[in-house]
């Protein structure tokens, strides 16, 4: 079994199935069934300094992305002669959660989701296409409302193919929560490992005993990231990746949407 927070190698994912663990029994709040994600809009240009930007909604998650470079120097100034260098910052807004964020939990919040989010891009943009310089990604959380890293690799991907950065694939990332067992999902019910829910709000998020992050390449077929939370047993984890692929393929859809008409789309 597998406990904690993990992440795994980058590399190709199995085709998705069609038969996940009998999740079509499962309503969730709004009426969403367990295997089905949230309206999903993206819309790119939207701040005119930045070399490429984006601005992405998961329904009530909101996350606007300004991407600025090629160029020299950069924040941490360790582009070499052979490749740029990749530098992301995120911010969360100070009323994208309700409640009191204190200073220094909100710095250590951030830190983390940006070493995430470079992580999940990091595998795709072709650094050796820009050699001596950066390329920085600034990303602001407007609104937290769950699977905030998700919404912040699609805007992030966004643009910087608004941007012109050369990349192996566009990344796309979907989050999987998994609610405990005996929740009175019903007879048909009968995974072992709890119900999966692609796409969790916060409420899922806080109430789930585990969780599955993938970043993925849809077109080259490789994940760049998978991020495990919880114990999981090999069946479980391999669902749950498996779940998460599927919701990638319809956000990297919406993305591809966006870019070729140089607008805005929307995708259910």
């Amino acid at each position: 079994r597998r406990r904690g927070t993990s992440g795994c190698s980058p590399g190709p994912v199995k085709r998705v199935r069609s038969v996940l663990f009998g999740v079509m029994s499962v309503t969730r709040d709004g009426g969403r069934a367990a295997e089905q994600m949230r309206h999903v809009f993206v819309k790119t240009g939207v701040i005119s300094q930045a070399s490429g930007s984006a601005y992405v909604e998961f329904d009530k998650t909101k996350v606007m992305c300004g991407v600025y470079g090629p160029r020299q120097g950069g924040k941490t100034g360790s582009a070499t002669n052979d490749k740029g260098k990749l530098d992301v910052d995120v911010k969360l807004a100070t009323f994208a959660t309700p409640g009191a964020r204190g200073k220094i939990g909100q710095g250590d919040a951030e830190r983390e989701f940006a070493a995430l989010l470079h992580r999940a891009l990091e595998g795709a943009v072709l650094l050796e296409t820009f050699p001596k310089t950066s390329v920085d990604v600034y990303v602001t959380v407007l609104e937290a409302a769950g699977a905030e890293l998700p919404a912040a690799v699609a805007a992030a991907t966004a643009a910087l193919a608004n941007a012109g950065v050369a990349m192996r694939d566009l990344v796309s990332a979907c989050s999987v929560a998994r609610r405990p067992s005996g929740g009175g999902e019903g007879k048909n019910q009968k995974q072992p490992h709890g119900v999966l829910l692609l796409d969790p709000t916060t409420s899922e998020e806080r109430n789930a005993d585990g969780a599955v992050t993938v970043a993925h390449m849809s077109t080259v077929g490789e994940a760049t990231q998978v991020v495990a939370t919880g114990s999981w047993d090999a069946d479980g984890l391999d669902e749950a990746i498996q779940l998460a692929v599927s919701g990638c393929a319809r956000v990297d859809q919406a993305l591809r949407l966006v870019l070729r008409r140089g607008g805005e789309e929307t995708a259910r």
